[in-house]
């Protein structure tokens, strides 16, 4: 579930109307951290457990995006989660999350997936000297993303409903700092919700994707900088990206995407260095660090605001420090009336973070 997300995440930034009411939900949760990786043995001595606090709105109807999506709700999560030893140690973080409804919006009992994505600060992490067997968390900040798989009851007692199911969560920082191998954990919850008053409100019905008029594939060029550390005790530096891709509408709020980048990374070119001086690879000496990717992908739109996912292959890499194939996930803002949009965004191999990045993209066909 490795940042699937990141996504979906700021998708519901919209005035709210006078049918929204306000929501508070309270969860508790018991579980186990998955051991995803062979060297994460000695991390998985506890069962962690979970504290959440949502508040929340219900959705409005006036935006085509939210009736395609089914009336997503939206809102702001407080976590503390306690990983049961003093390695992994424990964490509070704050999140935003949209709350999707699986099953017709005004029915009574509800199956719904729940999507956050925020900032956690952790009381421990990875140091040479106090704590070197943490694999898993190498900075104090870190990213949280959770998964929430939930069946809703109806109201129970006037404002009152209760909520029972699964939820994943992990937690990384995207390797800005290394080793990052994540914690992954998962967690059954039973939560009790709270509801301003009854809502007798009904919800049209959703709107079908709609397939658009036929379109001129477009052409955009963009620049991303990022930050990441390969190998610990390196040092965090940076890695930009230079790229050129065409993308044509295929319904009203959706399109496919294709193109070519060049990545030049200082922290491979440092890692390199490295290896040569250490006996490693010696074979990695006057070899060029930069890299260069064929991707293609889709993207979603919600009014000014686009979520895209890319898959890529290098074609040119001359050091082979990871995987051949690599992934983007991509959220974007574009600015009114302006061929110009800015974003952040993660680059990963197989779901391993490489790195985050901003990036600001040009539209250069109309």
């Amino acid at each position: 579930m490795y940042r699937i997300f990141i996504i979906v995440l700021l998708l519901t930034v919209n005035s709210f109307s006078q049918e929204q009411l306000t929501q508070w939900n309270v969860t508790y949760g018991y579980g186990s951290v998955i051991k995803h990786k062979l060297n994460m043995g000695h991390l998985v001595t506890n069962h962690p457990y979970l504290y959440q606090l949502s508040w929340s709105k219900t959705s409005d109807t006036t935006s085509q995006w939210k009736k395609h999506f089914n009336y997503p709700d939206a809102g702001i999560s407080l976590w503390h989660q306690n990983f049961g030893n003093d390695i992994l140690g424990q964490n509070i973080g704050l999140s935003y999350f949209t709350d999707h409804y699986l099953l017709n919006r005004n029915a009574k009992h509800q199956l719904n997936l729940e999507l956050g994505f925020g900032l956690s600060l952790f009381d421990t992490h990875f140091n040479f000297d106090t704590n070197n067997k943490n694999s898993s968390v190498s900075s104090s900040l870190t990213y949280n993303q959770y998964l929430k798989i939930k069946y809703v009851s109806p109201v129970i007692l006037k404002h009152f409903s209760i909520n029972t199911g699964i939820t994943f969560s992990h937690f990384s920082n995207a390797s800005f700092y290394n080793p990052n191998n994540g914690i992954n954990s998962v967690f059954a919850h039973l939560g009790l919700q709270y509801i301003e008053k009854q809502n007798l409100f009904k919800y049209p019905s959703r709107v079908k994707s709609q397939k658009t008029d036929a379109s001129k594939p477009q052409l955009a060029t963009y620049l991303r900088l990022g930050f990441h550390e390969t190998y610990p005790g390196l040092g965090t530096r940076s890695v930009g990206t230079i790229g050129f891709k065409g993308f044509k509408k295929i319904r009203k709020m959706a399109s496919v995407q294709s193109g070519v980048e060049l990545f030049y990374s200082l922290d491979a070119k440092e890692k390199a260095n490295f290896m040569i001086k250490s006996g490693y690879n010696a074979s990695t000496q006057n070899k060029d660090f930069k890299k260069i990717g064929l991707f293609v992908g889709y993207e979603q739109f919600f009014n000014s605001i686009s979520i895209d996912g890319n898959i890529g292959y290098y074609i040119y890499d001359p050091l082979k420090f990871e995987a051949s194939i690599y992934e983007h996930l991509n959220m974007n803002y574009r600015f009114n009336h302006s061929r110009f949009s800015a974003g952040l965004g993660l680059k990963t191999h197989f779901f391993k973070a490489d790195h985050t990045y901003f990036s600001i993209q040009y539209q250069i066909s109309p």
